[in-house]
């Protein structure tokens, strides 16, 4: 019982009032029901607590979310580089499963925005970290795959974890930095996704003739646990943990424009140039593989430079610049047939890739932050229906007219995000104080 004070007609009356019964964890509940708990209990929270929670300078819970990040980053760059030496000597796929298996890999994609439905009560901190623990559940599933039905579960839990998570870092970053620093802070965490992958191909090379596939797998669940468990000493950020499941607004339509162009040339090159280096010029492997070690290191420092470059001039003119010089690198892939020349290329391409976050930072600068992880949410879910719908578009092109017309039609969507870059509000303008 606790005591409170009824005042009537200038009298002051000593009352007794319950306490409520504080709930109690059942023992019985389940390992990832627990979790969602733990995470709806800290935004519930989380309002009492942030008086306290204020007082923590943000430069203390960036280093966590980095070290999460990477962390998570290593253990899924880990999967990638094993995947297809494991499904093609291992488990011996023909390419028509294994193309099917990629195929449903993306679903979870799609399904970004109803996953919200179900998680929008949860405080961002918690919830991104049973997210990674369920995209670790599935690295570790992945040792136990003995064919192709239990390849698509492995495969699949692991998506949701992965697919979840993605627009949950974006907001974390944005929520803990600095004004200004915003752009920064999104490249800096981007360019550590770079060194957590280069690190898992670095790994694969050193140790791959002492350790079978089924133990790396073991090893990159591990690592994606750890840096789970990180993100739930991130302090929340003071709102109850009721944010908006999705958000679908138009006064986001540029962000959302941005993103199906953004998605639709990044997925039309990834597929089609790496196999016009192949099908048509005879790139080998190892070649290729050189392209992307190269491109990653030099990602590590690329991403955080592009990032204050935002910061500092506005996303206008820099998604201006970058979508004109990958109209360029199209072109060349269209018309130029010297492969040194397409290598630069190859790797310029992978390298612009750090000025998508300027979608992003717009998005910051002009959406209440409970707007932004929904929001992005929703932009993962357009991301991926241009990811599904444009390389068959590419493909079919490709049949019947010839690789440039693949190629042509990367540049006009390049060219499309140059236009919609252009109607974005200047440096400074539009900015939503948050």
């Amino acid at each position: 019982m606790k005591q409170g004070e009824l005042i009537t007609d200038g009298s002051k009356t000593t009352v007794s009032v319950a306490s409520p019964p504080k709930s109690q964890p059942d023992a019985r509940m389940g390992f990832f029901s627990g979790l969602l708990a733990v995470a709806k209990k800290k935004g519930e929270g989380s309002h009492q607590d942030f008086g306290v929670l204020a007082k923590i300078h943000v430069f203390s819970a960036l280093p966590l979310l980095i070290v999460s990040a990477f962390l998570m980053q290593f253990g899924f760059g880990l999967q990638r580089t094993i995947y297809n030496n494991f499904v093609g000597q291992e488990l011996r796929l023909s390419p028509q499963l294994m193309g099917l298996n990629e195929s449903i890999r993306e679903i979870p994609g799609l399904l970004t925005v109803v996953m919200s439905l179900i998680t929008a009560r949860f405080a961002e901190p918690g919830l991104a970290g049973a997210t990674i623990l369920v995209m670790a559940l599935g690295l570790f599933l992945h040792s136990l795959v003995t064919g192709f039905p239990s390849l698509v579960l492995a495969t699949l839990v692991m998506s949701v974890g992965f697919h979840l998570y993605s627009p949950l870092q974006s907001s974390l970053v944005l929520s803990l930095a600095p004004v200004g620093q915003k752009g920064k802070m999104l490249g800096q965490v981007n360019s550590l996704i770079a060194l957590g992958a280069l690190t898992a191909m670095g790994f694969v090379y050193f140790i791959s003739a002492y350790l079978n596939y089924r133990a790396m797998f073991v090893i990159a669940a591990a690592v994606a646990a750890v840096g789970g468990l990180f993100m739930f000493l991130l302090p929340s950020s003071g709102r109850t943990g009721q944010r908006k499941p999705f958000v679908f607004k138009a006064r986001y339509r540029l962000y959302y424009l941005l993103t199906l162009l953004s998605g639709a040339r990044r997925h039309m090159f990834i597929t089609f140039a790496p196999f016009a280096l192949v099908t048509i010029y005879g790139t080998p492997v190892k070649t290729i593989a050189t392209l992307l070690v190269v491109s990653n290191i030099l990602a590590l420092f690329t991403r955080p430079w592009m990032g204050r470059l935002i910061d500092l001039l506005g996303e206008r003119k820099v998604l201006v610049f970058n979508y004109a010089c990958l109209a360029s690198v199209f072109l060349g892939y269209a018309f130029l047939t010297q492969t040194f020349v397409l290598y630069a290329l190859y790797i310029l391409d992978n390298l612009f890739l750090a000025s998508d976050v300027g979608a992003t930072t717009y998005l910051d600068r002009i959406a209440p932050h409970d707007d932004i992880s929904p929001t992005l949410a929703m932009g993962g879910t357009i991301n991926h229906i241009s990811g599904v719908t444009f390389p068959a578009l590419g493909g079919f092109l490709w049949t019947f007219y010839g690789p440039a017309a693949t190629f042509l039609a990367g540049a006009l969507l390049a060219v499309l995000s140059l236009l919609v870059s252009s109607r974005l509000p200047g440096h400074g303008k539009a900015v939503y104080e948050h």
